[in-house]
Order: C-alpha cells, then sequence, then structure tokens
C-alpha cells in the first residue's frame, strides 16, 4: 500500500494541537512544526515487535519526526517505519501529512547487488559508498518503495565524509580531495533538485559526524562550502537540513567558534536558515570509548579477590578439560576450528576483565565476544550423541561457574557506572543553568541540554522500547525555555574535560590497587 501525500504546515499543526503536552518548534524554513526530541530509527527492524509497538506509542503520543537510512539493518528499519504508519494511517489514528520522515543514502547496503556505480569508493572490504545520480536514483526508489510513501519530506546524503576519509587513505592531496568532493556535492544537489521538481522528495540536506570538526581536519565537511554549493546549483534550491552529533560530551557544535566565521556551527545553521536535527544525544563516542548516559541501578560488586579467584577456577577447569577429556572427542570435533575458542575464555579474562572502559564497553564485549564463543563451544560438545558422565559433570560446573563470574563482573562494572552516572548529573546541574537543574534521570537530563538550546530544531532518540519511549516522554512535558545558552554550553564543556582528568587520576590509583589484589 502507498501512503501518499506528504508532511504539511497544516497537518503538522494540528498533530502539535492535539498534544498541547509537548512542545514543537519549526523544521527550517520547510514550514514543517516538529516535536522537540524525533525517533530515530538506527537499531530498528521490523523483526522485532517490541520496536513496532515502541514507533507505534511515540506517534501515538505526538513524536512526529522519524530519521533512518537506506542501510538501517539493510532497509529493515525503513520496513518497520512503512508498516507502522500504514498501520496507524488505516486505523485512522494518524494522518501521512502529521508525521515528517527522513531518511539518508550513501552507504552502500549487503542487500545491493549492483555496485558498478560511478564514483564509488571502497573505503574498506565491507564499507562502499557512493552519492552519484545513478546511485540515489536507486536508493530514493528502494526507500519510497520500504516506506510505502509517495514522498519522503527530508532526504539527506548520510556522512559524505566518508570521501575525505578514503581520499587520506589513499594519499590525496587535501586542495585535490576539496575539489572533486565540491564536484560529487554538487553532481548530488543538482541530481536531488531534480527530485524535488518531480515530487519524490521535499527537500535535502547532510547527515555528517564532521561539520563541527576541528578546522584543521582533513575530514571536515565545510557548512559554509556546501552551502556555496547548493547556491550554484540554484538561488532556489531545496538544501535545508543538516544532521550532526551534539551531547553532553561531544560539545563541539556548540562550542567550537570557526576563525573565519566567528561563529559556531549552530550559529552559522541558524543564520543561513537551515534546520538542525542532532544525534547520539545519548550514546557517547569518544576516543574509541563507548560511553551511554541512561540511569544504572542494581546490585554493586567490589570483592575483587573473588574475581581473580573465579578466573583461575575457570582457567583450571579448561586445563582440566583438555587433559581429562581430549580423548573422548573424534577427529571430526578436534578438526572445528573454534572447538577450543570459548574454552580458553579464562585465559582471556585474566588479561582483560578488568580493562574495560565501562559497564557499556563490558556488556558489549560479553554479548558480541564470550557468549557467542562459549556458547559455540559447548554446543559442539553437547550435541555429541555419546558423553561420558565425567564431561557431563564438567560442563554443567563449568557452565555454573561463568554465570557466577559474569554476573560477579557485570556487577563490579555496575557499581562504577552507578558512581559515573551520579558524577554526570552533578555536572549538568552545576553548570548554573536553571532549566539544567529540574532533576530528571540522567537520560532525560542530557536530552534537555540539547532540545533546550537555540538553533536545534529537534533530537534524534533511539526508542527501541516502550520504556525509552516513555522516558523521552516525561522529558518532553517539562517545559523549558528554547535559548542559546552559549555560557552553560562553555561551562560545560570545562567540566567534561576536568571530570575526564579526574576520571583518569582515579582509574590510575584504583588499578593500582587493584593490581596489589590481584596479585
Amino acid at each position: 500500500m502507498n501512503l501518499g501525500k506528504q508532511a504539511t504546515a497544516e497537518g503538522t499543526k494540528k498533530i502539535a494541537a492535539k498534544h498541547p503536552e509537548l512542545t514543537y518548534g519549526e523544521l527550517g524554513r520547510t514550514g514543517l512544526l516538529v516535536s522537540q526530541a524525533g525517533f530515530g530509527g538506527y537499531r530498528i527492524s521490523i523483526a522485532h515487535e517490541s520496536q513496532y509497538k515502541a514507533l507505534q506509542q511515540a506517534l501515538n503520543s505526538g513524536i512526529n519526526l522519524i530519521d533512518t537510512s537506506s542501510n538501517y539493518a539493510d532497509g529493515d528499519s525503513e520496513r518497520l517505519i512503512g508498516k507502522v504508519l500504514t498501520d496507524l494511517v488505516q486505523q485512522e489514528k494518524l494522518r501521512r501529512e502529521e508525521v515528517v520522515i527522513v531518511t539518508k543514502s550513501g552507504y552502500i547496503s549487503s542487500d545491493v547487488s549492483d555496485v558498478s556505480y560511478p564514483d564509488l569508493i571502497a573505503f574498506n572490504e565491507t564499507l562502499k559508498y557512493c552519492i552519484h545520480p545513478d546511485f540515489l536514483r536507486d536508493q530514493i526508489t528502494g526507500s519510497l518503495e520500504r516506506l510505502q510513501l509517495a514522498k519522503i519530506d527530508c532526504y539527506l546524503l548520510h556522512n559524505p565524509e566518508y570521501y575525505y576519509l578514503w581520499a587520506q587513505q589513499e594519499g590525496i592531496a587535501k586542495n585535490e580531495a576539496d575539489e572533486e568532493f565540491s564536484r560529487r556535492i554538487e553532481l548530488a544537489f543538482q541530481y536531488l533538485e531534480s527530485e524535488v521538481a518531480a515530487g519524490r522528495i521535499g527537500c535535502y540536506g547532510i547527515s555528517s559526524n564532521t561539520f563541527a570538526a576541528d578546522e584543521t581536519a582533513y575530514e571536515r565537511v565545510l557548512l559554509e562550502g556546501v552551502s556555496r554549493i547548493a547556491e550554484k546549483v540554484s538561488p532556489n534550491h531545496h538544501f535545508q537540513l543538516i544532521e550532526l552529533p551534539l551531547n553532553v560530551f561531544e560539545t563541539a557544535a556548540a562550542t567550537s567558534v570557526d576563525s573565519k566565521t566567528g561563529q559556531t556551527l549552530l550559529q552559522l545553521a541558524k543564520q543561513q536558515g537551515l534546520a538542525v536535527l542532532t544525534n547520539r544525544p545519548l550514546n557517547v563516542a569518544l576516543e574509541n570509548t563507548l560511553r551511554r548516559l541512561v540511569e544504572v541501578t542494581g546490585e554493586e560488586f567490589r570483592n575483587i579477590e573473588l574475581l581473580v579467584a573465579q578466573v583461575n577456577e575457570v582457567m583450571k577447569m579448561e586445563n582440566a578439560f583438555r587433559q581429562n577429556f581430549i580423548m573422548e572427542l573424534t577427529d571430526e570435533e578436534l578438526s572445528q576450528p573454534d572447538l577450543f575458542k570459548g574454552l580458553t575464555s579464562g585465559e582471556v579474562l585474566q588479561k582483560h576483565w578488568y580493562t574495560f572502559d565501562s559497564f557499556w564497553h563490558w556488556q558489549d564485549v560479553r554479548g558480541h565476544y564470550f557468549n557467542p564463543v562459549i556458547q559455540h563451544s559447548l554446543d559442539l560438545l553437547t550435541v555429541r550423541q555419546t558423553m561420558s558422565r565425567g564431561m557431563k559433570q564438567w560442563i554443567d560446573a563449568y557452565v555454573e561457574l561463568l554465570n557466577s563470574l559474569f554476573t560477579n563482573i557485570t556487577n563490579y562494572y555496575r557499581g562504577k557506572e552507578m558512581k559515573r552516572v551520579v558524577r554526570d548529573k552533578l555536572m549538568i546541574a552545576n553548570c548554573g543553568d536553571v532549566d539544567w537543574q529540574i532533576e530528571g534521570s540522567l537520560s532525560q537530563m542530557a536530552i534537555r541540554v540539547v532540545r533546550s538550546t537555540a538553533g536545534v530544531d529537534s533530537v534524534l532518540v533511539g526508542m527501541r522500547d516502550v520504556d525509552y519511549v516513555q522516558d523521552v516522554l516525561i522529558e518532553l512535558r517539562c517545559g523549558v525555555r528554547k535559548l542559546p545558552r552559549q555560557s552553560s554550553w562553555q561551562l560545560l564543556k570545562e567540566k567534561v574535560q576536568q571530570n575526564a582528568d579526574d576520571e583518569l587520576s582515579l582509574l590510575a590509583q584504583q588499578l593500582t590497587e587493584e593490581d596489589g589484589n590481584r596479585t
């Protein structure tokens, strides 16, 4: 089914009127009204019922901006959005004119069979990128089909700085890279203007992680530069939207002043009449460190001696397996390349259990490395038709010990994270900004910092669960003023740096103490 129509000024005014408990603002010069937080579609898929319910709840509650991309979940993010929109429109709970849909392209997803497009770059074996008109034409067609729409309201080039990253990797001089980057952007803008004229998109823009990068950064996408290209393409161009990271820790868009313009990125975008969407409000990327700005609750575990003893016991059990049960395994089983990978977890943990950056880093490694490799090894053993009583007892005891050890390591990092949450909330509250001092969860305070800042039209938040949606709605129902808050942001930047220095000192002290306990 094709929903037809598009977001309209009248339609978005109607949804705002239906939800007076929320605050809406104009999306640049598009004439559309959007909620101060939008639904981020980065990690959603049509395969998950809980994510269907989360998006449904968000739309029913007045959140009327959805951001996605053709490559998110290889198109399944767009498929989920299309299904929810179609269902709600059919049920007459929503009108298409009330919802603003933003999608993007640039990355070549694994489900794209034709990789012979002009200007395609292969950044590495798994990452290919293109913004040539031939590719954009196919991507827009695919997005419209998956979203079940006749028109996409806002269409973005997705991280075009990958050209710069590729060019730097190839050793191309910066001035040559700038010229080629401009050529590619101009070609894309010319094509996107034709798509606006054809009625398949309403406006276009760029989503980039490097708009606010340091002025000397090779990969920086210069906002003034792409704006000049848009003016060159057409005095009545439809380049109307940019998207970029902004959060408590990544403050550059609100704090870094450009030496040429004398403005921050937010100020420059506002001067040019551009709509600004911000992403990563709760997921911070800092020097390869993962940090999430959300509350953590539960038990704390600080018995280092017991953790060390458990790790050593796991190693003993794994050594005992190789000594006592290797003869039970067939040549076919022994030929399995990953059979023993999961059965050396004790050795890996002995070196690394205390080195993870955060609770979230440990959770990520546990979920993506330890759990699958251990389960794979155990599956290879437990599918055997015959198994000695001794091996069965060993497996049961090994699983029980690992479960206890992993729970204790998780609670060890949980305790550290709970202390960090307290520090982060105090840091935000102590910036002297009255609106930032309003009590709430860490995630609510982090969203408030961004959404209350002039120049930010909507904050894109990942809401993959109904509970996440409710958390965001609680924050959106808290009325705050839209102000420049330059001094608050500058103080926040200084406090972030001070906290980082304090954390390094504290970490060094803890590692010294814990190293003594481990030995």
